[in-house]
């Protein structure tokens, strides 16, 4: 029976060590000062290490595990040590410098490192004192370190994400690689040192292989048995604020521990085993506020309209559309299918389609309601359809119907509001005064007939800007409209492509002249001269003006981007659209920030 001396024993790493020396059947002693609940058959020796006497004086010990931090703790560790043949310190791979080369190997030099800075500074000179006192003593320096017990809150967080449900909001693109040691490991080739005796004195420990964070996250919801759902992060904020890892990726060179220890623990195996002993001890895990720090300040609301690679006819095209949304982090919709025809909605299908929103956690920002009708001297045949303008009676009523289902399907999935194209008959009004009187008068109408339908619904409609006419029609229309009907009735779409087309230099200038009208938005980017609703930030538009007038305006977030996806891959698109959005959300909080 050896004499086993371990200085800590009642947090994560001292405790699986001493937990694990008594169910080998060890005299186990602990060096704490008795704060915490002690391990099942240890001795305790109840003092501060700072503060040992002569507690340790008259013990020898066959072995000594020491977890401590700083070259003091073990001066004074060794100082007050009877004596002891082995000792085994648990330094940290935090020893290695970041500018060095990877993999570390042991033989690369030590020196402090930028993203542990105190740490591995303190552990480097705790390193320093023992190999100077004690030349035989034997050094690990593991990676990150998981398992049961783990009291740092870092699986235990992923735990938490996916016992409430919660999407995971992951550093950039996932990749980033991290390498992990199970604690289980670390005491076997504690054992192997023991009985091996290896003439190596200092070892890098961890697995083999590194893991990405998306990959490591994914196997924690596994655990807990969830599916794993993610937002990615690509805004320029610190990770350690919503994440349990600082944004440092390395790699160890364990190749000389795999000599001595070939297998490792698999990960899905110890993860497994960390949940189930986390449900049981979640008190013992000291909590921070990666959650709170994410409602506060990551939560990035953001919509798309559901066009973005065509209309989708079929339901199971709809379906799939959302799930593809839902999929790159979306949290809203901007619903736009059927808005260009005359095509009347059952509550059936708005039955169906709230479902599939719950199902995909989506929300809704504003419905795309009807295209309404061009109408100049070379397109007055198109009276035929439902068109709110028409001076046909019965097709302007029929309009009228048409913008009702609408604003029913928004008030049913939560909208509140319903965006309208509206075109002015520029030719006809050119050419005298009849057209516009009567353009006018019919656009009264029905908006007047629309009012109480749309107070008693809580939905606001939004005229749209518009590229296919001359600006100066869009701004006539808009001040009519600002004129003749309040702010709770009727607002303006900006369409950010649109207003590029035609106000050009100008744009941010028309953005601020009616800002406290703009409740509804239509972001994407272009070069001025076709309407390509591309990604922003892949055009010629300058956001930065863009976002500094629409942080000022009547808009309640989240934006909404209308794009066209063309034939490219629709993961990899709405990935890249869905940063570019993130980008804009970034604009709005940094100048929110400025002004605190």
């Amino acid at each position: 029976m050896k004499r086993v001396l371990v200085t800590g024993g009642t947090v994560f790493v001292s405790k699986w060590i001493a937990e694990h020396f008594v169910a080998m059947g060890e005299e186990v002693y602990v060096l704490n000062r008795n704060h915490r609940k002690q391990p099942e058959g240890v001795k305790l020796i109840q003092c501060d290490r700072h503060q040992i006497g002569d507690a340790l004086k008259n013990l020898e010990f066959d072995v000594v595990v020491d977890t401590g931090y700083t070259a003091e703790d073990v001066e004074l560790l060794l100082d007050a040590l009877g004596g002891c043949q082995d000792y085994i310190f648990i330094s940290s791979s935090a020893v290695y410098p970041e500018y060095e080369t990877q993999p570390f190997t042991e033989e690369t030099p030590a020196a402090g490192n930028r993203y542990w800075a105190k740490y591995g500074k303190d552990k480097i000179e705790a390193e320093q004192v023992l190999l100077r006192r004690k030349p035989d003593a034997y050094i690990l320096r593991p990676p990150y370190l998981y398992g049961s017990m783990n009291d740092i809150y870092r699986e235990a967080f992923v735990f938490d994400c996916a016992m409430e449900g919660r999407k995971f909001y992951l550093p950039q693109d996932g990749e980033m690689q991290l390498q992990f040691f199970h604690i289980q490991d670390l005491c076997r080739f504690i054992d192997i040192l023991l009985e091996k005796k290896p003439a190596q004195h200092i070892f890098n420990v961890g697995n083999e292989g590194s893991i990405s964070i998306r990959e490591w996250v994914t196997l924690c919801y596994e655990a807990v048995g969830k599916q794993a759902e993610f937002i990615n992060v690509y805004e320029d904020v610190e990770q350690r604020n919503y994440f349990s890892f600082c944004e440092y990726e390395y790699r160890l060179d364990v190749s000389k521990q795999k000599e001595w220890m070939p297998t490792t623990k698999p990960m899905r195996e110890g993860l497994l085993e960390a949940f189930a002993w986390y449900q049981e001890n979640r008190e013992e895990v000291e909590r921070r506020p990666f959650q709170e720090y994410i409602d506060k300040n990551l939560k990035t609301e953001l919509a798309i309209a559901t066009d973005f690679h065509g209309e989708g006819k079929s339901l199971e095209e709809i379906k799939e559309t959302l799930r593809q949304i839902s999929d790159a982090g979306f949290s809203h919709i901007h619903w736009c299918h059927d808005w260009d025809g005359d095509y009347l909605y059952s509550v059936y299908e708005m039955e169906q389609f709230k479902e599939w929103l719950d199902a995909y956690h989506l929300r809704v920002k504003g419905i795309h309601a009807t295209k309404g009708t061009k109408r100049d001297v070379t397109r007055s045949a198109l009276h035929a359809r439902r068109d709110y303008t028409s001076d046909w009676e019965c097709s302007r009523k029929a309009g009228v119907e048409l913008i009702q289902n609408r604003v029913e399907l928004a008030a049913y999935l939560g909208a509140k509001e319903i965006v309208l194209h509206l075109y002015p008959p520029f030719v006809s009004i050119e050419r005298g005064t009849t057209s516009r009187e009567s353009f006018y008068a019919n656009v009264k109408k029905s908006f007047d007939e629309l009012y109480p339908f749309c107070m008693e619904n809580g939905v606001r409609i939004c005229v749209e800007n518009l590229f296919d006419m001359p600006g100066e029609y869009v701004e006539e229309l808009w001040n009519w409209l600002m004129e003749t009907y309040p702010a709770e009735y009727i607002g303006f779409c900006f369409d950010s492509g649109h207003a590029n087309m035609i106000w050009g230099d100008r744009m941010t200038e028309m953005l601020h002249k009616y800002r406290d009208r703009i409740f509804a938005v239509h972001l994407h980017d272009n070069f001025g001269a076709v309407d390509y609703h591309m990604i922003p930030g892949e055009g010629a538009i300058g956001w930065d003006d863009v976002m500094r007038e629409l942080k000022e305006s009547a808009y309640e977030l989240p934006l909404i981007l209308e794009l066209e996806s063309g034939q490219e891959n629709t993961k990899e698109y709405l990935k890249r659209a869905y940063r570019a959005g993130c980008r804009l959300q970034s604009m709005c909080r940094r100048e929110r920030k400025c002004e605190e």
